[in-house]
């Protein structure tokens, strides 16, 4: 996965060395000698095609960044504590801040770091902090001002606000000052195979953004542990990584993140996907409305008439996709494989997760809805494994594994569902991929399901009952499972109590005739294994859809229930 990420990383132009996306709660206005807070947008439209717009405190930009190691401090951007000296151990972090600085200005002669050194010689920490009060902002885990980040910004001749971090003399100290910081040797990188420094321990950089991982960043390789070191090698002699290789790849996987047309959240885990062109990623509509996405175009990529917009083409650039996972764990986030595709697979795949869908009805619904199916509380179980499953369903068009049935079968028996909704049903028919069936033991367990609605029909209209409790959903687990052991005791008695005895039952007679004309009782198996318990279900819920939609008037047979 390193290899395709540091490949994706050189379809543009990274951002600076040395800088990575922070979140900046507080700007200071040299021009103006004032702090304000600084706060993001959000924009979502309702059910009805309202727009609502709220607002957040702080923002993600582009700014220096190091990981922390003991009191480092980080150039211009930093906390109140460096800045200012808030805090318990401000004096000594001001020290080190106000150096640092020093150290900028003397390298690159740029007056508006004169300009922060000044107005930071001439603050009073008691003044700012009364500033801070009247913001109206209380921070959640640190005193005021102590722990935010603060970016400086001035106003260009064109009088565009500009931060002081973006200029082309402080971004070059940085990258020197940074690369100073790692620990590399000479070598030939295992990506490239060319010779240049390589890194000893960890890569240069955190990513930030990954489930399970602090808020800090995690690393996401790193051989500082002693459990690396067997076979006489230690630090990177695991995989020499090149500098140079290494920040490529820590910059790809950060636009990646950033980018809701590369990456989504599912569960525990972050998948990644990227085009080998035009930085093309899948329209972030598939997750929550993936026919929408389709009609839209499945795919985005840079609109070259204005390349800081996505456009959605049906027609993409790129010759393959491919899908990454990360997950996170504390201090390390994990490489779970990549798969390559070509992206009219992908469609093709998205398209056959919507068809199978309609098998039932109309009403395609997205990824989620099929994870919450299998679980009570997904928010409080394991379902990594299964989230894996359902993308590489949808997206690479994989099988889905057994696992996934039991737990559908266990959650449908369990609560007695009779298919109201059809969430369960489908993701059935995701796993048994064919509504047609050869097999005679396929054929016997989707007719049987078909059978055990029209009996729960009829104990339900023989009783005139609402709630949808009755002997056969009671039974639902030993007739999808066992079914000679107890078919021959409830159709019986659903026949003589209910479609025998009471009158109004013509048309679920009709239906069941039509069934039995494929289904013979006396051949009904001891058991089903887990496919044909699925095509069980599937046939009870198909039955049902068939079952509440509009008659045809000029059908006799039909018009016997009404």
């Amino acid at each position: 996965m390193l290899a395709e990420l540091y490949q994706f990383s050189q379809q543009f132009q990274l951002s600076p060395l040395g800088y990575g996306e922070s979140l900046a709660i507080y700007e200071i206005n040299l021009d103006r000698n004032r702090i304000s807070l600084l706060t993001t947008e959000h924009k979502t439209t309702n059910k009805k095609g309202e727009e609502k717009i709220t607002y957040s405190f702080g923002k993600r930009l582009m700014l220096p960044d190091l990981p922390r190691n003991s009191d480092n401090p980080i150039l211009i951007a930093d906390a109140g504590e460096y800045l200012f000296g808030f805090g318990e151990r401000g004096k000594r972090r001001q020290e080190l801040y106000r150096a640092l600085l020093e150290q900028c200005h003397l390298a690159t002669s740029e007056p508006l770091v004169k300009a922060v050194i000044d107005y930071l010689n001439q603050a009073n920490p008691e003044e700012i902090l009364e500033e801070l009060k009247h913001l109206e902002y209380t921070p959640k885990n640190s005193a005021l001002g102590e722990r935010d980040k603060f970016v400086f910004v001035y106003y260009s001749q064109d009088e565009d606000k500009c931060l002081v971090t973006n200029l082309p003399s402080v971004q070059k100290f940085w990258a020197k000052y940074f690369t100073q910081k790692q620990e590399t040797i000479d070598g030939e990188c295992i990506l490239t195979g060319k010779s240049k420094p390589i890194l000893i321990n960890t890569f240069p950089g955190k990513i930030k953004g990954v489930p399970n991982t602090q808020t800090t960043g995690a690393a996401i390789s790193s051989f500082d542990k002693s459990a690396y070191q067997s076979w006489g090698w230690s630090g990177n002699d695991n995989a020499p990584i090149g500098f140079d290789t290494a920040t490529g790849i820590l910059k790809a996987v950060e636009l990646l993140l950033s980018s809701d047309h590369h990456h989504h959240r599912f569960g525990d885990q972050m998948f990644l996907f990227w085009g080998d062109h035009n930085q093309e990623g899948i329209n972030p509509q598939v997750w929550n409305d993936p026919e929408a996405a389709q009609l839209a175009g499945l795919f985005t990529g840079i609109d070259a008439a204005s390349p800081e917009n996505a456009i959605n083409t049906k027609d993409p650039y790129s010759s393959n996709f491919y899908l990454g996972v990360l997950k996170g764990n504390s201090g390390r986030v994990a490489m779970n494989g990549i798969n390559r595709i070509t992206p009219q697979e992908i469609s093709a795949n998205v398209s056959r997760f919507c068809e199978l869908q309609k098998y039932f009805d109309n009403w395609v619904k997205p990824i989620w809805v099929f994870r919450n199916a299998a679980f009570l509380d997904p928010n409080k179980e394991y379902t990594t494994r299964i989230d894996s499953a359902l993308m590489g369903f949808v997206l690479l068009g994989k099988e889905l594994p057994d696992e996934y049935a039991q737990k559908l079968l266990n959650r449908i028996c369990v609560v007695q569902d009779t298919f109201k909704s059809q969430d369960r049903a489908k993701a059935l028919l995701f796993y048994t991929q064919q509504p047609d069936m050869d097999e005679p033991k396929d054929v016997i367990a989707y007719r049987l399901g078909r059978i055990a609605f029209l009996m729960h029909m009829a104990q339900m209209k023989g009783r005139q009952q609402d709630k949808e409790d009755t002997n056969v959903t009671r039974s639902l687990k030993t007739l999808s499972s066992t079914p000679s052991q107890i078919f021959g005791r409830l159709y019986p008695g659903c026949y003589v109590h209910h479609l025998q005895a009471l009158e109004g039952m013509g048309y679920l007679k009709h239906l069941l005739d039509q069934e039995f004309v494929h289904v013979n009782p006396e051949d009904l198996p001891d058991n089903f294994n887990l496919r044909q318990q699925s095509l069980f279900f599937i046939g009870f819920a198909k039955m049902r859809s068939e079952f509440f939609t509009k008659k045809d008037k000029s059908n006799p047979s039909e018009q016997q229930e009404q």
